[in-house]
């Protein structure tokens, strides 16, 4: 085959055609006119196709955004024969649609083979591409240029990186938060302020606080009215924990009280180190809570607390912290603000309701009262006083009333316990009054204190109940009260808290394992006021069941007298 004009004219129309179907969106008429072993190296990153079949499919999910909105100008296209197939050189500008107005997109370049086929002209192959921008006039490849956007581009994506670290941990951090509000809108009674310490806890490990970073969180909410705080902390290895806590019990408590009681949004930061942790750490160790071993190893200690007005959101830290995590504390003491409102109304309602089951308990031992005919049916009141003390939490192992002799020296006991102890029963403590238990107990009668507390445990404890169950009014005429089985329960107790409250005359006393609770004592307190009234009906009864028998003694006298 020799290329002639005529030859090379019939070429160029067929390529030129190619080219007019291709800016119209023609795949059909494209399709037509390739091979069926047609290749191609396009121009876009993905357009590489072995068959023509791959290369029409291309075409018609791309053709699209190239009909009507491009153009070849300026076109230079020369021809050279190579065997039988013909290579065709095409040069020319592109220019796009944008806006109504053509504007210069790339210089384009594109060598097509096209090969006479059963008498048609077909294009077997096609190598397009734009060229490199970044390359200046006599300039193969553009090194140092690629070197500098080489680092800029490293620049900017360490800057995409740090950008998109911030935003993953701005919203693992809003995750965090919103979780917490979570639980605080769930809070169903105000001990569920436990579970807010336990997910703020939780948040905290997940947001990057190390174990040396978080002891455990805390939240305090103050009572002036009691003068003490409630306190509520959690953390991964002793769990959580609730007390209540006197303002002044230590020097330190009382620091941190005042620091944020100086505004609403306070903050305070304690380190305790040296001798001063030495003394926290005795302190601590004193307290009835969990042992912490981990605290009693520390080397320092660090406080971090944010008010909410009479509340704060805090933790423990056994190094201090830095500025980020500071902050991040600070927003969840923003949450904390949302948990803190529902608690007092949760806790407004939990007081009504606990107002209202007291009052109820004590109409009960005052309705009991009242209906006493007889001296010996004080039994019966302090058996109801017992019952309603342990509707009301106490736990007690038993209840006793104490009414004070007429010379002020001893009282009497009448004492009821749990099932088992076939109580209440009734017994004199002159005889018992040597004992440092009793004498302590009438010492503080004796004083004018209202309320008297105190512990007993080991030796101590069991010779007090030794000599209660030797004493010989106790064993004479209550041999049954106090089985063998239960005095051994008894008597290996680990500890017993006896707590009495005084009137003028009489006294309850609650014994337990466990210490009273400042609301408990005030519970307490109440019963006794209740009692003032059965001791005045007591009295009253004593009085007339004494006038009834002198009356009868007098009737049987006269009797003897008539008869003589």
């Amino acid at each position: 085959m020799k290329l002639t004009k005529t030859l090379e004219t019939e070429i160029l129309q067929t390529h030129n055609a190619y080219w007019a179907k291709y800016l119209k969106g023609d795949v059909k008429g494209i399709a037509a006119m390739l091979d069926e072993n047609y290749t191609q190296v396009g121009s876009a990153e993905t357009e590489v196709f072995s068959n023509k079949k791959a290369a029409v499919k291309f075409l018609h999910n791309t053709i699209d955004q190239v009909t009507g909105k491009l153009e070849m100008r300026y076109r230079d296209t020369r021809l050279e024969q190579q065997g039988n197939l013909v290579l065709i050189y095409e040069l020319c500008d592109l220019y796009a649609l944008n806006k109504k107005k053509w504007m210069f997109y790339s210089k384009f370049r594109a060598s097509t083979l096209m090969q006479q086929i059963h008498g048609k002209w077909k294009i077997v192959h096609q190598h397009s591409s734009m060229p490199d921008a970044r390359t200046n006039k006599g300039e193969n490849i553009a090194i140092t240029k690629i070197a500098k956007e080489n680092i800029q581009l490293r620049e900017a994506v360490k800057r995409r990186t740090v950008e998109l670290e911030n935003k993953t941990l701005e919203l693992q951090i809003e995750a965090a938060l919103e979780r917490v509000r979570a639980v605080a809108m769930g809070m169903m009674k105000s001990t569920d302020l436990l579970k807010i310490c336990e997910v703020v806890f939780k948040e905290l490990k997940l947001l990057g606080f190390s174990n040396d970073e978080l002891r455990n969180t805390q939240i305090v909410i103050n009572n002036d009215e009691r003068g003490i705080y409630y306190g509520y902390q959690y953390s991964d290895y002793l769990g959580g924990e609730a007390t209540e806590v006197p303002y002044n019990l230590h020097p330190i408590i009382k620091m941190l009280n005042d620091k944020l009681r100086k505004a609403k949004n306070a903050f305070a930061d304690i380190a305790l180190a040296g001798k001063q942790l030495q003394d926290w750490k005795k302190f601590v160790k004193s307290f009835p809570q969990k042992p912490d071993k981990k605290l009693m190893a520390a080397k320092e200690l660090h406080y971090y607390f944010y008010s909410v007005g009479v509340g704060a959101l805090g933790i423990s830290s056994f190094q201090s912290l830095a500025k980020d995590k500071l902050n991040l504390l600070q927003r969840l003491r923003n949450v904390f603000g949302l948990a803190y409102q529902r608690y007092t109304d949760i806790a407004q309602a939990e007081a009504q309701a606990r107002e209202a089951q007291i009052e109820a308990a004590l109409e009960k031992v005052r309705s009991r009262s009242l209906a006493m005919h007889q001296s010996h049916e004080l039994a019966a009141v302090l058996e109801k006083i017992y019952q309603e003390l342990q509707q009301l939490g106490f736990d007690a192992l038993a209840a006793d009333l104490m009414i004070l002799t007429e010379d002020k020296t001893t009282y009497d006991m009448w004492i009821s316990g749990k099932p088992g102890t076939e109580g209440p029963y009734r017994m004199n403590a002159e005889k018992l009054l040597p004992h440092p238990h009793h004498r302590s107990t009438m010492g503080a009668w004796n004083k004018g204190k209202e309320v008297h507390e105190i512990e007993s445990s080991g030796k101590t404890m069991r010779s007090m109940y030794e000599a209660v169950f030797n004493d010989p009014t106790f064993s004479k005429t209550f041999p049954l009260l106090f089985p063998k089985k239960v005095r051994t329960s008894v008597l290996n107790l680990k500890r017993v808290v006896h707590t009495s409250v005084f009137t003028k005359l009489a006294g309850i006393r609650v014994a337990s394992e466990e210490k009273r609770t400042a609301a408990q004592v005030d519970i307490q307190k109440r019963f006794a006021r209740v009692f003032e009234q059965t001791y005045t009906r007591f009295l009253d009864l004593q009085k007339a069941e004494a006038q009834a028998r002198e009356a009868k003694i007098e009737a049987a006298l006269e009797k003897v007298r008539s008869r003589s």
